[in-house]
């Protein structure tokens, strides 16, 4: 204390008197702070319980079966759309190998089987040898399966009216219809064909129409 009773300052660059601490020392840091949200052990301080664990197992394994199943439906989509282009009525005035589906009215076919299932067929221009023509085509307008005679029944009641009034010597006709296994696949389609033994070599398409009941053949496309 000076003669007017108080300290002098402390000069520049000295050091300050040194304060004790109190009587039970001081606080702990962070004493007294309220603890940050998500942080129990306060500010500055790691939270409690360790690192934070990763999503558990079934959940990884649930994100890989999901990945497959999207997998196999990309995949699937795409079979489908690969065998609707394969069955897609071709054009009118295609020839070569082609789905029994895909063939259409006027086509002429170099040979087909006597019966049974019908897959592939080889189509050519009918100023060229063949067998058979499709004389007329229609999809049969059901939604419900009508079983394997209920087919039947109704394509003949299509079929038998448009088929040439002369046939060719030792000709006939027949028909291709849907499975019970294709109709499930959307299949509707009913071809009538005539079908001959000896080669054509025109179209029959112009020529005036009948029926002939003693020489029909069903065969399933």
């Amino acid at each position: 204390m000076t003669d007017g009773g108080f300290a002098a300052p402390t000069p520049p660059g000295q050091a300050t008197p040194r304060r004790d601490a109190p009587p039970g020392g001081y606080p702990p840091v962070g004493a007294g702070v309220p603890a940050e949200a998500g942080n129990p052990g306060g500010p500055g301080r790691p939270p409690k319980g360790g690192p934070t664990k990763g999503a558990p197992r079934w959940a990884l394994w649930f994100g890989v079966i999901a990945s497959v199943v999207i997998l196999v439906g990309i995949v699937w989509a795409g079979v489908l759309v690969f065998l609707d282009s394969r069955t897609a009525p071709a054009d009118p005035d295609a020839t070569g190998d082609m789905h029994a589906l895909s063939v259409v009215e006027g086509m002429c076919i170099a040979s087909v089987s006597d019966d049974g299932p019908i897959a592939t067929v080889e189509v050519v221009a009918c100023e060229r040898p063949h067998h058979a023509q499709v004389v007329a085509a229609t999809n049969l307008p059901v939604e419900v399966y009508p079983g394997g005679e209920g087919v039947v029944d109704q394509a003949e009641e299509f079929c038998e009216p448009r088929i040439p009034l002369d046939l060719p010597a030792g000709a006939g006709w027949t028909m291709w219809v849907p499975t019970a296994d294709s109709w499930q696949r959307g299949d509707r389609t009913v071809s009538c064909l005539v079908v001959a033994n000896e080669e054509l070599t025109e179209s029959l398409i112009d020529a005036p129409v009948n029926q002939d009941e003693d020489t029909t053949q069903t065969q399933n496309a």
